[in-house]
């Protein structure tokens, strides 16, 4: 069965010859204007007589070919049509019209009827130059790898090759583009630009070739989502090939050959299973007994609950894959992932995204339990092995940023039931909002409702998760090159820490000088309201684990610290708000923000400083109105699905129990500030001495 999609591809030229060239005293069009003529009005001169073409082009390559770190990145195919040696040294190419020469080429030729592919990575990496290195498919088994400093989208955008002196040697303009497609030149070199089946970089384009985009996976209508009554589904796939076959399971498992073959439109309704919430629908496109498509997975819920909360949907893993990763709790890094698919349903029952994942069990003392219905904390990793490198998709409201390689599902085990009858699930996304109130950076969280293979596993917080990845998209202008410390290295190394340490540990900053020196090396303004934060929210479960401190790998770059994990803070324990945990920060053991801050607090000009910014928090973020409004807002959000989350298996707790837990934050928030600011203030070790100056020299920075 072949059921065309109705996409009409790009347009592509048809001539490497370039059009424009400079002349003096000649005013020129602009280089837009120009690249449009060129794409509409191309020469005719035959471009295998002309020299080297773009031939082929992957905008999202997953599993069909790997570059030289065994990345799967996106590629453009250069092709040699003429008779001589073409030297590509100082030839540019590039995904923007505007900045014709975006990537140069180092010093390589390209022979008569050879390939030679470019990564487009964004890394911009070249082989040491050592002469111009000739590209000949009979004498080079191995060509150089060169990545150019930019990345292919899935269409709309043009691919131009341009000449040392600025012409126009190649354009085409790429059109929808599928997961592991192609689009290219059929016959290589001089055809018209078609899809291909089968991606073939540094090989002859052969067929089956389509001029409409050709399906990655079998399309559904409509597709998943939360829907009120039974729904029709129709499976399309476009392939270029005779008698294709769609074969299809609604049982989770993946179609083969000996599934059910999709004649006419399947009628879905609520599961027979009582304790399912609805029919996961996977299809596949068979050619001569050979899957030739990926699989497509929908989840259709027809769930009676009417949940007010955003969805997402774990699927299309067997029983053994989920078991083994939920209680395997001794099981960390990459063998502990199993692959799953996810979608993201939105409120309105809209499924907005959807990819393959990997699923690991993440955290400390909540990954521990051997009952399979115990809720706990998982990690999401993107990767192109399952589908999408990353997630593109916004699920934190408010968050501009889309493009995730990893995701955290928290069940926030010490502040739930599992753990504590005082839970409320909320205490770490609320000590992250304050934080950021305060000008902290913060990893985003939003709440859902978690389904594994149509059962319900709860309310879950969906977080960020703090590594290089997370930095660079904060700060893009720094990359991914960052030390991040957690008493190990997540990323970087530890010669700046240790640096740190041994400066803070060592160094008496009552001497001004060392204390200017202190004011190089973290960033004061950030690191003092993370620590009145922690000290305010009570967080005993603080500072001898529980932080991260990151930095960019840089001279000059200072230390800042991230809140992670404050499911102790705000009264869980110990069980009320006059803790003094102003005492805690100077005395707990083996707690490096601790040691950090009694070194600072040795410097009149800090201790002044230091209780300056209390005030300005107390009266700030931290004031009771701020508080509690964060808390309601939470509160509100949570309390219509969270009843059908304490309903769940070794939870059954009372609504009423969780609403009390709640009203004891906001206790906390209405009283907390004046018992910590006294506690404070009567400690001599916090007291403004003879002496002390002020502490006006901070230069607060993002970075």
């Amino acid at each position: 069965m072949t059921i065309s999609m109705t996409e009409e591809p790009g347009s592509g030229s048809s001539s490497p010859e370039a059009l424009f060239h400079k002349q003096p005293g000649v005013k020129l069009l602009p280089f837009g204007l120009l690249l449009l003529l060129y794409l509409l009005f191309p020469d005719t001169e035959d471009p295998a007589a002309t020299g080297v073409v773009i031939n082929e082009v992957s905008a999202s390559n997953h599993l069909t070919v790997f570059d030289d770190a065994r990345r799967s990145a996106d590629w453009v195919e250069l092709y040699n049509g003429g008779p001589e040696v073409v030297d590509l040294t100082g030839y540019h190419l590039t995904d923007n019209v505007y900045r014709p020469d975006k990537w140069v080429f180092p010093e390589v030729a390209l022979a008569p009827s050879a390939f030679l592919l470019v990564w487009c990575t964004g890394k911009s990496a070249a082989p040491a130059p050592h002469g111009v290195e000739v590209i000949d498919d009979g004498r080079l088994t191995v060509p150089p790898a060169l990545h150019a400093n930019f990345k292919l989208k899935r269409g709309g955008e043009t691919v131009l090759l341009t000449r040392p002196n600025g012409a126009i040697a190649d354009a085409v303009t790429l059109p929808t583009q599928r997961v592991d497609r192609s689009y290219g030149r059929f016959p290589d070199g001089i055809g018209k630009f078609v899809y291909f089946l089968h991606p073939t970089p540094q090989m002859r384009n052969t067929g089956p070739t389509s001029e409409q985009a050709i399906s990655f996976q079998p399309e559904m209508d409509p597709p998943g989502g939360e829907y009120s009554a039974p729904v029709e589904v129709e499976i399309s796939v476009h392939l270029p090939l005779e008698k294709v076959w769609v074969h299809f399971t609604t049982d989770g498992r993946a179609p083969t050959k000996l599934s059910p073959l999709y004649q006419k439109p399947i009628l879905l309704g609520p599961a027979k299973d009582k304790d399912k919430a609805g029919i996961v629908l996977r299809a596949a496109a068979f050619w001569q007994g050979q899957q030739l498509s990926a699989v497509s997975t929908h989840s259709y819920f027809f769930h009676e609950d009417d949940y007010q909360l955003p969805i997402i949907s774990i699927s299309a893993m067997s029983r053994a894959d989920f078991n083994k990763v939920h209680l395997d709790y001794g099981a960390y890094g990459f063998e502990s992932e199993r692959k799953g698919h996810v979608e993201f349903i939105e409120k309105n029952g809209r499924r907005a995204a959807a990819t393959g994942m990997g699923l690991r069990l993440h955290g400390t003392s909540g990954r521990y339990g051997n009952q399979l219905r115990l809720k706990k904390s998982y990690r999401m990793y993107f990767r192109n092995a399952y589908g999408d490198r990353k997630l593109d998709f916004r699920p934190f409201p408010g968050l501009e940023r889309r493009a995730f390689d990893k995701l955290v599902l928290r069940a926030n085990s010490n502040d739930a039931f599992r753990s504590s009858d005082r839970a409320t699930y909320i205490r770490d996304q609320l000590l992250r909002e304050l934080h950021e109130d305060m000008g902290g950076i913060v990893a985003h969280g939003a709440w859902y409702n978690l389904f594994v293979n149509m059962t319900y596993r709860g309310v879950y917080n969906l977080v960020e998760r703090i590594d290089k990845n997370f930095l660079s998209s904060v700060f893009p202008e720094e990359g991914e090159n960052w030390d991040v410390w957690n008493g190990e290295a997540v990323d970087g190394d530890g010669t700046s820490w240790n640096e740190l340490l041994e400066f803070f540990l060592e160094g008496d900053l009552s001497n001004e000088a060392l204390y200017e020196r202190a004011l190089e090396l973290v960033n004061i303004e950030d690191f003092t309201a993370y620590i009145i934060l922690h000290i305010w929210a009570q967080n005993h479960d603080w500072p001898h684990k529980n932080w991260i401190a990151v930095r960019p790998r840089r001279s000059g770059a200072r230390w800042r610290f991230l809140t992670w994990d404050g499911e102790y803070a705000f009264g869980l324990h110990p069980a009320n708000f006059t803790a003094n945990t102003f005492d805690r920060a100077f005395t707990r053991a083996d707690s490096v923000p601790g040691e950090i801050f009694s070194s600072l607090m040795k410097s009149p000009r800090y201790r002044s400083y230091f209780l300056k910014e209390l005030d300005r928090h107390l009266e700030g973020a931290l004031r009771p109105e701020n508080v509690l409004s964060r808390i309601d807002a939470i509160k509100r959000l949570l309390a219509h699905d969270i009843r059908r989350d304490l309903k769940l298996p070794l939870i059954e707790r009372r609504f009423e129990a969780w609403e009390a837990n709640v009203s004891f934050l906001e206790e906390f928030a209405r009283n907390r500030g004046p018992v910590i600011r006294d506690w404070i203030v009567n400690d001599p070790r916090a007291g403004v001495q003879a002496g002390d100056g002020d502490a006006t020299r901070m230069t607060p920075s993002k970075k």
